[in-house]
């Protein structure tokens, strides 16, 4: 076979060999992408549920008398109590979407709400009428608000880091899934137990 030939076929297969190449590799990357987006927009629209169902609640608040103030998740009624605990439920069960940090504030925030939804169950167990619920509800927001209100602005810190790094899958994927390092007793982290009385002025 002559040498030009030979160099012709040659030079054919190579380049063939590198097109191939560079074909799956940009696939690859195609791929990739394509799982990575997917990733971010699953991570986004929790972020998103937070922003609308946890915080424009936490954000809402009512005035009682001076320097008196409660989160409105504890003035509206059972009703309105028993919806953002089921929002905060909703946001919980997407937890692997979120940060660890995120996730652990979360589960904090979910303890503190608890402790008046065992309250209120307890109340209801005892046939409370519904008037004695909701002021006892109320008098639970007035004590635990600075408690609540930390714990917002805590969320929302972490969140907002979160955002910032959302592009970076990658460490997000490497991240280690961990329970909450802090089990907190509610009654005592705000400095101040909650018998259930209420003193409302």
């Amino acid at each position: 076979m002559p040498t030009w030939l030979a160099t012709i076929i040659m030079s054919g297969v190579t380049a063939g060999v590198i097109s191939g190449f560079m074909t799956f590799w940009l696939k690859r990357i195609e791929y990739r992408n394509n799982y990575y987006r997917q990733i971010i927009d699953k991570r986004l629209n929790v972020y998103e549920i937070i922003e609308k169902d946890i915080f424009y609640a936490l954000n809402s608040l009512r005035r009682f008398g001076e320097n008196k103030f409660s989160h409105t998740i504890f003035v509206n009624g059972m009703e309105g109590f028993q919806g953002f605990k089921a929002a905060l439920t909703n946001v919980l069960q997407k937890k692997i979407w979120i940060s660890n940090n995120t996730g652990h504030l979360l589960d904090k925030l979910e303890r503190g709400i608890n402790e008046i939804r065992d309250m209120w169950l307890k109340m209801i167990s005892e046939n409370k009428d519904v008037d004695e619920i909701n002021k006892t509800f109320i008098a639970f927001g007035i004590l635990r608000f600075s408690f609540f209100r930390e714990l917002h602005m805590d969320i929302e810190k972490a969140a907002k880091n979160d955002l910032k790094n959302l592009h970076k899958v990658w460490k997000y994927l490497k991240e280690e899934r961990t329970l909450s390092a802090e089990n907190i007793d509610v009654k005592k982290g705000p400095g101040q137990a909650f018998s259930g009385r209420h003193e409302i002025k």
